[in-house]
């Protein structure tokens, strides 16, 4: 390995800033391959070398130039910087015999129904679901399983393309609708309950790290309605702590992820709870600065961390840890540019400047006054800067 290795990394989205930036702290070089779509929106320097790519989807492409950019240049190691770079950067790391997440294991983490299917084996209590296209086993789901449903894409990110069906009558339209995209599709019984997420990394097929946060409203109710988005840590007693941390080790464990970081989904309801996805990438709307902010780790920085060591063959140890509670929230605003100034409590740790946006990170040894703070800041953001936008119609396919 080189003294400073050189690190590719794969943003099809302008997302992932933070680890280029801690890249550079830590002495690596990186080259970013981005959409040409991103031109313009980086900011200069951002890594050692840039370049832009026309079509992610163009996968043959896509390899034929990342091998082009291999021959006077030595790849250590790669990162999707984001969700929809997973699977091309388990493509481009087989191509090019690197080791880590491998496409089988990569498609696991990206398909829902695979990725059910490999949990469910594990043992791991989850919403009841079947794939869409089979018409008889539709029918027979619907027969046994009361609505309501989703009707979920099996490889978009987040809560894109998530459709609630209320009964059979709304069923058939909706699979007419999608056509020969049916197949990409599967069908959900509907849990209502608390929505909790575990944020972790994970190396040497050990969870080296794990904190639980559960959200506020329901992130698929937010992208739907609109609405003031947030999620905090749970408190210390919480069931939830030690429950799900047992979960997340079991479904990281099925999905047969070695190294990385794991962002998983779990609900919820009248104590039991249940597997809803894990993503092989950092957490999006800034869960990152959440838990930093609580715990002091950096989830892009250890993520590098991770690699380096496995490159130099050491054990890999995370740094000492904080134990604070702490909660995000985050809207879109009427304004182009909110003040937050008046958001001036001592439990206020970090303030977003995003154009249309609002966002703040509370923390506070203290967790019931933490929540308070919490009612109060939500409540002053829906009324001072909350803007609601009309769901976008969900696509279908692939991403």
């Amino acid at each position: 390995m080189h003294q400073h290795p050189l690190f590719l990394c794969l943003a099809k989205g302008f997302k992932g800033q933070v680890l280029l930036e801690q890249a550079r702290a830590l002495g690596v070089r990186t080259l970013l391959l981005t959409h040409e779509a991103t031109r313009g929106q980086w900011a200069d320097e951002v890594a050692d070398e840039v370049f832009y790519f026309p079509d992610f989807g163009d996968r043959e492409s896509l390899c034929k130039a990342v091998a082009y950019l291999a021959r006077t240049r030595r790849f250590e190691a790669i990162f999707p910087l984001d969700e929809l770079s997973v699977e091309v950067a388990a493509l481009v790391r087989e191509h090019l015999g690197l080791e880590g997440l491998d496409v089988s294991q990569a498609h696991r983490f990206r398909d829902k129904l695979l990725m059910r299917q490999a949990v469910g084996r594990a043992g791991l209590p989850q919403p009841r679901f079947v794939a869409a296209f089979n018409d008889q086993a539709v029918r027979d789901f619907a027969a046994q399983v009361p609505p309501p449903w989703y009707l979920k894409p099996r490889s978009l990110a987040g809560s894109a393309g998530i459709v609630r069906v209320e009964g059979q009558q709304q069923l058939s339209p909706r699979l007419e609708e999608l056509g020969d995209q049916r197949g990409f599709y599967l069908l959900e019984e509907a849990i209502e309950g608390r929505v909790l997420h575990v944020d972790s990394l994970v190396y040497g097929d050990q969870v080296a790290f794990a904190q639980v946060h559960a959200y506020g409203d329901c992130p698929w109710q937010i992208s739907q309605k609109g609405g003031v988005f947030t999620t905090s840590t749970v408190e210390a007693r919480d069931t939830a702590n030690s429950l799900l941390r047992t979960l997340n080790e079991r479904a990281i464990s099925a999905l047969s992820l070695a190294r990385g970081v794991v962002h998983a989904e779990f609900l919820e309801r009248d104590g039991r709870f249940y597997f809803l996805e894990a993503a092989a990438r950092v957490g999006g709307a800034n869960i990152d600065v959440l838990v930093e902010q609580t715990s002091g780790v950096n989830l892009w920085r250890e993520w590098l961390r991770m690699e380096l060591c496995a490159l130099r063959a050491t054990s890999y140890t995370t740094p000492p840890l904080k134990a604070r509670y702490g909660a995000m929230l985050t809207c879109l605003t009427r304004q182009a540019w909110p003040d937050l100034e008046d958001f001036d409590a001592v439990e206020v740790v970090w303030k977003l400047h995003r154009l249309h946006h609002a966002g703040l990170v509370l923390v506070s040894p203290e967790f019931s006054r933490l929540q308070s703070r919490l009612i109060e800041y939500k409540r002053r953001m829906e009324e001072q800067f909350l803007a609601i936008l009309p769901p976008r119609r969900a696509g279908v396919g692939r991403s």
